[in-house]
């Protein structure tokens, strides 16, 4: 189905003048619950028309995760997608502000249930704050969990603006832009989204992102933006018909969310040719921090000494400003490697109702917890995360740089590489291997290439081949989860 703008908008009114009248009150936390929806979507713009907070419900994750984000909100309402319906007795039972719920899909288009709950009578426009509400809050969202417990994210309305301009300032049309929503709607994905509706813009929603569909969706619709993860791209690289469809319309091919493979990444611009794009950010820094634009990869690919700024995430964007510090607060040089911080409107208001958790915010600066580095050009280079460093004998290895190394082997799709414990060392490098379908390779094999690359030291010690590595909604390897099946079988050894 679709909508139309001003349909939409429409619908956004009522859902607001609905909230009201169910006595939501301005900036009280609404949440949504639901995979890639159209009536999802829409939903979140009434909850923004009526001035209160988003709070984005990850439909992957667990029941018990997702009413510890409820409590943690204090959410009073909620929309949710029929196909999770059997959740919601759960709901009541165990979030206390929960008030009431809105089934937003089910057989009818319109849902049936939204239209019985919004005054169909009611056309009038709901009325502008008499404030300025730049400093409230738009929405609070779960970290992702990778690296420990979830935590409740506050961005606010200035955050949300200076991404939308981030994204106006950086990526420019030829007419009106088409949009393939296909990775959560509830991350980055959907934060892109409204800078194609300041264009208007239109937006296509996919449910999840499914290669197959968002192949054809791409050649019928003739779309202009698509966003995905490292690990989508590979999957879609290592597909056999990849040279055989037609990309021609996309003027963006955005990829993000996590570091890329400088050799897969070089596989892509040769594949699409220049519409590659990268951006790095985090989820208490949303969405573009930095970023590499095509014609930074046509100059990268057209100069051979260049081509170590494949591993770059690009430069700082025009509203935020990219440093590196030490541990005691001192900016440091080019090429030093150190923390990266950032100051930027994108970045988080801070984390909600939990006092034991570190203040990001040191130095005047907010704190990424990612290892990196400047050159002289202004390109960041992330090392990896403070949190993923393994040390094997004293000595310092950043599991990134080994990843690299294994994915630039033909046979390999995706990889993640963690420490292990390790009586003689401290820890060990292991590394676990996704294939790509009908390919192989050997646990020497891949121990070899690294050692020719890396040495020793940093090379694994033990290699485990795995047909799909954990990932979170958003794509990102799940570290942690792995790394929690790995010891697991260790102690039972």
């Amino acid at each position: 189905m679709a909508l139309t703008y001003t349909q939409v908008a429409q619908w956004s009114h009522q859902i607001a003048w609905a909230l009201n009248a169910s006595c939501i009150n301005r900036q009280s936390t609404i949440a949504t619950y639901s995979p890639n929806n159209i009536w999802c979507y829409v939903a979140m713009l009434g909850i923004q028309r009526a001035g209160c907070i988003w709070v984005p419900l990850n439909a992957r994750a667990s029941v018990a995760d997702t009413i510890a984000h409820l409590n943690r909100t204090g959410s009073s309402w909620l929309f949710y997608h029929t196909d999770y319906r059997h959740e919601i007795d759960e709901f009541f039972a165990q979030v206390p502000t929960l008030k009431g719920a809105i089934a937003i899909s089910d057989a009818h288009v319109p849902p049936t249930h939204l239209i019985n709950w919004v005054d169909q009578e009611c056309l009038k426009p709901f009325p502008l704050p008499e404030h300025d509400p730049s400093n409230e809050i738009f929405r609070i969202t779960s970290s992702g969990g990778t690296t420990g417990t979830p935590k409740a994210i506050i961005h606010s309305q200035v955050g949300c603006t200076t991404n939308v301009a981030t994204f106006l300032s950086l990526y420019k049309y030829t007419g009106l832009p088409n949009y393939l929503l296909c990775m959560p709607m509830t991350h980055s994905a959907g934060s892109m989204s409204f800078p194609i509706l300041a264009l208007g813009g239109t937006i296509h929603i996919m449910a999840k992102p499914d290669l197959d569909i968002m192949l054809e969706i791409i050649e019928r619709e003739t779309i202009h933006f698509l966003a995905l993860t490292p690990t989508s791209l590979y999957t879609l690289l290592a597909r056999p018909d990849i040279h055989e469809r037609d990309f021609s319309s996309l003027n963006y091919l955005f990829i993000g969310a996590a570091p890329l493979s400088a050799d897969k990444l070089s596989f892509a611009l040769d594949t699409f040719g220049p519409i590659i794009t990268q951006s790095y950010g985090q989820t208490e820094a949303p969405t573009a921090l930095t970023c590499m634009l095509p014609q930074d990869y046509v100059e990268i690919k057209n100069t051979p000494s260049l081509q170590h700024r494949l591993l770059s995430c690009g430069r700082a964007t025009p509203f935020a400003r990219i440093e590196i510090m030490d541990s005691e607060g001192n900016l440091l040089p080019i090429e030093e490697r150190g923390e990266i911080v950032v100051r930027s409107g994108m970045v988080m208001q801070g984390y909600m109702n939990d006092d034991s958790l570190e203040n990001p915010k040191k130095f005047g600066w907010h704190h990424t917890g990612d290892v990196g580095y400047k050159d002289s050009e202004g390109f960041v280079y992330i090392v990896d995360r403070i949190r993923d460093l393994i040390i094997t004998g004293g000595f310092n290895v950043f599991p990134a740089d080994v990843e690299q190394v294994i994915l630039s082997h033909p046979a390999v799709q995706d990889c993640a590489v963690i420490g292990v414990p390790d009586d003689k060392w401290g820890e060990s490098v292991k590394a676990i291997v996704q294939l790509k379908p009908r390919h192989s390779v050997s646990e020497e094999q891949i121990i070899e290439l690294c050692r020719a690359h890396l040495g020793s030291v940093k090379s694994p010690k033990s290699v485990d081949f795995w047909s799909h590595l954990p990932k979170s909604a958003v794509g990102k390897v799940l570290k942690k989860e792995i790394k929690s099946v790995v010891l697991q079988k260790l102690n039972k050894t």
